[in-house]
């Protein structure tokens, strides 16, 4: 035991030793060896390790990111090569092209030939011509740009993919590098094919963008040759620019008189069928709308001829018969004021269309005389129109231009005197305008002789559309008119509400409509003045003007464009109220939908979003609006809580809904109907026939009692009647069912009652308790059972006995006693 021991402790010492030698040699080695050596060891390792490294990743975990970058870079590559095989269509821009360079040197050819006569209309119809080129130009520029884009897009891809390692990088392994490359080359081909087939491409985009780009400049520069010469022409407006008319001759005349005529009308009729066919949206937008004016208008009238209706067309005059003219009318009036810039003679056309429809509106509104004398302003329109479109002057228009003033004023005279004999006859104004025709001939006169023909031809032209103008536009105000009475008619017993009166309609919308015509009556007049583009350019200078107040900076622009806004905002919402609850209804208990609710909320979204879209079209910023919001605040906590308060009422009453347009209610001693519901007050109508103006906070603060809620009409009727004591009582009581049960305004049910109610000092009284279905009607109702009553009991013999009093007495003189009975004499006198 004890020599085992010892062999086994001797082994340990054996190894331990051994162990500690291995570790003192492995120190010693590095000592060894040379310090630099010991240095590019370390670095040989390092590489090795990291291409080791590197191999093993590649070749492993790494190939399947390869692959799928590879395959995103393939899905792209297909994409961009699809979109350029497919190519982009150009065919319309090369066919265009020619068109609009061939056009823009027609232009400017005869730009350089008419330079020194042409007149104001003629540039402004050139002027017109080269904007719709420009229009052309810039739709084109937008295609071609949006085709540069997805190329710059494609080319930012390209170089993505040159500037990637992804085919720099090689699996280690062999055999996934085959596998690897097999993917890679088909990826580069299409790489190479999408480069070349980009840069062809490109090459031809540019070159279209470059003819385009040169088009475009060449108008640009012909736009501004035309203003320069408009510009030019209207500083020597006043000028003279021919021989007096006693020294105007045949020498120098380029063309004859008729040879203008038909050269103006080719041109002006090529420029409006140029400008139709570039504006075919707006032109077909406006005829739709007209179709919708008629289409209503058609079904408005069918309805009412289909209805019960007494007397509905009575205040209609152009919309009865024949609505197809009215529809003509208002196309032809505001078609050129909805298209952007017509050339004159396209709205010469429309004008003249107008005027024969509004012709044939009034034919036979007018006497005998006054229809001849209207053919001589059909003969003159035609006229003017054509002499203003003339290229050229010639010594036969001056005369003829001469002779038609003179006969114009002559027919201007017996017209006026014509419409002072019955001025009812005829639209407002008739008189004024053909005075002002009469003035802007003589004009024209005294301008040909003087040697401004310019003027004479724009004098003359201007005298027809004051007159022809000032006609259609008043007619068109009442057709407008007409249109609303009808829409609000045909519908008041179905999805509208309430009666309307057209008198009070017209009255509430006149003015408005008023200033409307106005306006457009001047826009006309300036237009053909040719003064719309000068004065267009000094009163937007004048109100894009920044002025300062202070540190705050505005232009009346901005302030115009605001209180407009807010002022169309108002007028809407007074549209909607008016129209939807009939506010102006001289029923007074007339049920009404119950939308007031509604018809509150609609109103203020519209105040609500007119306010926002005014600061925003004003230019003011939200943070000045903040500013507003704090003063109001400062203002409610001073003096404003009541206002503040009524209107948070008036929100409330429209979200609970305790009343509603048309309800009857009782607001302490007030009864009657509701007839509208404001922000700040709402307004009852008493059955007295007065209109009671309620603050909203009273309906919140005080007991409300509705009659009608929900829409329930229903009403108990309580009577009271008293026959006389020893009456047959189920005699009476039948009786007085019998009255009721045939009544057709007495509800079925609830079921009537009646009721022996009490016994009074001279009568049984009884109650008599039914309803009604119809509010409105309850005290008539209980006026005829009261009559039917009465008279019911007479013929039956039952008496309603009067008030009476029995006097029992107890004990009186007896002289008194025979005195009443008449068998005594008077008492002796006192001494």
């Amino acid at each position: 035991m004890v020599s085992i021991g010892c062999k086994g402790y001797l082994k340990g010492l054996l190894l331990g030793a051994m162990f500690l030698l291995s570790i003192v040699s492995k120190a010693q080695i590095p000592q060894l060896l040379p310090k630099d050596s010991n240095q590019q060891t370390d670095a040989q390792l390092d590489s090795a390790k990291e291409k080791a490294r590197e191999e093993s990743i590649y070749s492993d975990t790494s190939m399947t990111a390869l692959l799928t970058r590879l395959e995103d870079r393939v899905l792209q590559l297909n994409k961009d090569l699809s979109l350029l095989r497919q190519g982009f269509d150009t065919s319309n821009i090369i066919e265009e092209l020619p068109e609009i360079e061939q056009g823009l040197e027609q232009v400017e050819a005869t730009l350089g030939r008419i330079q020194a006569r042409a007149n104001l209309r003629n540039l402004n119809s050139f002027k017109v011509i080269i904007q719709q080129v420009q229009i052309r130009i810039k739709k084109l520029q937008d295609i071609l740009n949006g085709y540069s884009g997805t190329l710059v897009k494609i080319g930012e891809n390209q170089s993505k993919y040159a500037a990637d390692s992804l085919h720099q990088k090689m699996p280690g392994d062999s055999l996934l590098r085959l596998s690897y490359l097999e993917k890679l080359n088909p990826m580069l081909q299409k790489k190479v094919t999408v480069d070349s087939m980009l840069a062809q491409s490109l090459k031809s985009i540019g070159l279209l963008q470059t003819r385009v780009s040169s088009s475009y400049f060449k108008s640009a520069e012909l736009i501004d040759q035309v203003n320069n010469n408009i510009k030019n022409y209207q500083s020597h407006f006043l000028q003279k620019d021919a021989p007096y008319l006693w020294q105007a001759g045949l020498k120098n005349q380029e063309r004859s008189f008729f040879e203008n005529i038909k050269l103006g009308f080719r041109r002006n009729i090529g420029i409006s069928v140029y400008f139709i066919k570039r504006n075919l949206g707006a032109l077909f937008l406006t005829f739709f709308l007209g179709a919708l004016f008629f289409a209503l208008n058609r079904i408005s009238v069918h309805r009412l001829k289909k209805s019960e209706t007494p007397n509905w067309d009575l205040p209609l005059h152009f919309l009865k018969n024949k609505i197809w003219l009215p529809t003509l009318l208002v196309i032809f009036t505001f078609l050129p004021f909805i298209m952007q810039n017509p050339p004159a003679g396209l709205v010469q056309f429309l004008w003249l269309f107008m005027l024969i429809t509004a012709t044939l509106i009034r034919w036979k509104d007018w006497p005998v005389n006054f229809r001849r004398m209207w053919l001589g302003i059909f003969g003159f329109f035609i006229i003017f129109s054509i002499d203003s479109f003339l290229p050229s002057s010639s010594y036969a228009e001056r005369w003829v231009l001469a002779l038609l003033n003179i006969a114009a004023i002559t027919l201007g005279w017996y017209m006026f005197r014509e419409v002072l004999k019955d001025k009812s006859r005829y639209h407002q104004l008739m008189d004024e305008s053909i005075i002002i025709f009469m003035i802007f001939n003589l004009l024209a006169f005294v301008m040909n002789l003087s040697g401004r023909l310019s003027l004479a031809r724009v004098g003359a032209n201007t005298g027809l559309m004051s007159i022809t103008m000032l006609l259609s536009l008043q007619i068109v105000r009442e057709i407008l008119l007409e249109f609303v009475y009808l829409q609000v008619e045909a519908y008041k017993h179905s999805r509208l509400t309430g009666l309307l009166e057209f008198n009070k309609l017209k009255e509430r919308f006149r003015t408005t409509l008023s200033i409307v015509t106005i306006v457009l009556w001047l826009m006309a007049l300036l237009w053909s003045l040719n003064l719309n583009d000068i004065i267009q350019e000094w009163v937007g200078n004048f109100l894009t003007k920044e002025r300062g107040l202070g540190q705050f900076t505005f232009s009346l622009s901005s302030i115009l464009i605001f209180v407009g806004i807010i002022w169309l905002s108002m007028l809407l919402g007074r549209l909607v109220s008016f129209i939807f609850h009939g506010e102006d209804s001289t029923v007074v208990g007339s049920r009404k939908g119950k939308r007031g609710s509604l018809i509150l909320f609609v109103k203020l979204g519209i105040y609500t979003v007119g306010l926002l879209i005014a600061f925003a079209a004003a230019g003011i910023a939200m943070d000045k609006l903040a500013i507003v919001v704090g003063a109001l605040g400062v203002g409610i906590g001073f003096g404003l809580q009541n206002i503040v308060n009524n209107l948070v009422s008036g929100i409330i009453l429209a979200v609970e809904k305790p009343m509603e347009i048309g309800d009857v209610i009782e607001l302490g001693t007030r009864v009657g109907t509701v007839k509208e519901i404001g922000f700040r007050s709402s307004k009852i109508s008493t059955f007295e026939g007065s209109v009671i103006i309620v603050p909203n906070g009273d309906f919140i603060s005080q007991q409300l009692i509705n009659w009608t809620h929900s829409n329930n009409n229903y009403r108990r009727v309580d009577i009271t009647v008293g026959v006389k004591y020893g009456s047959n009582l189920e005699k009476v009581k039948n009786i007085i069912n019998d009255i009721i049960q045939v009544n057709p305004d007495v509800a079925k049910y609830p079921a009537p009652a009646i009721l022996i109610n009490e016994f009074a000092d001279n009568s049984v009284n009884i109650r008599v308790l039914f309803w009604t279905a119809d509010y409105d009607k309850w005290v008539l109702l209980k006026s005829q059972i009261f009559q039917q009553v009465y008279e019911a009991f007479a013929e039956n013999n039952i008496e309603i006995p009067f008030p009476q009093t029995d006097l029992h007495l107890k004990s009186i003189d007896p002289v008194i006693l025979e005195a009443l009975r008449g068998n005594a004499t008077a008492p002796p006198k006192e001494n």
